[in-house]
């Protein structure tokens, strides 16, 4: 367990915490009593003033069509290019109720970039799909797991709040059940195995009281390259349109496709602070 001790002037000292065991495995454990914008030293968030700890939970507060995608990447953790197992959970739920509509989501993203791009590259990973994006793996606003590519780039060249959602294709499940209606605060599951074929990848949605399942999707053949480089939350407009995104609580991730990175912390840069004095 690693904790850190941060010191700010005229504040009392506070903790982050995240504990992750000898290996590789992952879990987020944000403490109760904390509530600042920076997430910590393992994270780096899209943008930084989008994202924020509060009572025990990771936070995304932007949830504007404008700045739809909004990522929280884990930067001491990257999937392999080796052939491994790969589990990730997360518990979740919007900040503010809306209309169920699919133009909203939370969840994961996987694979971004790989060994071949910077660390400090893929961390930028946001906003709308490209080259080397990783695949989206979310709960959306209607109640539906759905699987997004985040890869495929389709000439976007600056922040357009007309991006439509077929901007991030949906890859079809091969199997699919689906309750009639879920609640809006879940756990999300995802898991993914080497096959002769690629890799199984299995997204269930269970209730995070009864640990009920209440959904499951798999997707077969989902190619090697698409489950290797980084990984983030992903928090992508809001429920109602307008307001902040979803909320995050018990990120958990672990398997043998997992590789630690402890010197990878505070990332490409841990925060930029400038002032206007008179215009």
């Amino acid at each position: 367990m690693n904790t850190r001790r941060l010191f700010g002037p005229g504040a009392a000292a506070l903790f982050l915490t995240a504990c992750a065991g000898p290996d590789t495995n992952f879990h987020s454990e944000i403490p109760g009593f904390a509530e600042r914008v920076w997430v910590g030293p393992e994270y780096y968030a899209n943008r930084l003033q989008d994202w924020r700890i509060r009572g025990g939970r990771i936070e995304s507060v932007e949830g504007s069509a404008a700045k739809p995608v909004r990522t929280l990447h884990l930067l001491t953790r990257s999937l392999s290019e080796d052939p491994g197992t790969v589990h990730m959970r997360v518990r979740t739920a919007p900040l503010v109720e809306g209309p169920r509509h699919e133009d909203t989501w939370s969840g994961f993203l996987l694979g971004a970039g790989g060994s071949h791009v910077d660390f400090r590259i893929t961390a930028l990973t946001h906003h709308w799909p490209s080259t080397d994006g990783g695949l989206i793996v979310a709960l959306d606003g209607t109640g539906r797991i759905v699987v997004r590519d985040n890869s495929v780039n389709q000439g976007f060249v600056g922040p357009d709040p007309s991006i439509p959602v077929d901007a991030w294709p949906l890859i079809q499940p091969t199997t699919e059940e689906h309750g009639a209606d879920l609640p809006t605060e879940a756990v999300l599951e995802a898991r993914a195995t080497p096959e002769a074929d690629g890799y199984l990848l299995r997204v269930t949605v269970t209730d995070p009281e009864s640990g009920d399942r209440l959904a499951e999707s798999t997707y077969a053949g989902v190619p090697p390259e698409q489950l290797s480089g980084g990984v983030a939350l992903v928090s992508h407009r809001s429920p109602d349109l307008r307001g902040p995104g979803y909320w995050f609580q018990n990120w958990e991730l672990s398997g043998s496709k997992v590789e630690r990175h402890d010197d990878r912390a505070f990332g490409p840069v841990m925060g930029a602070l400038y002032t206007v004095s008179q215009g």
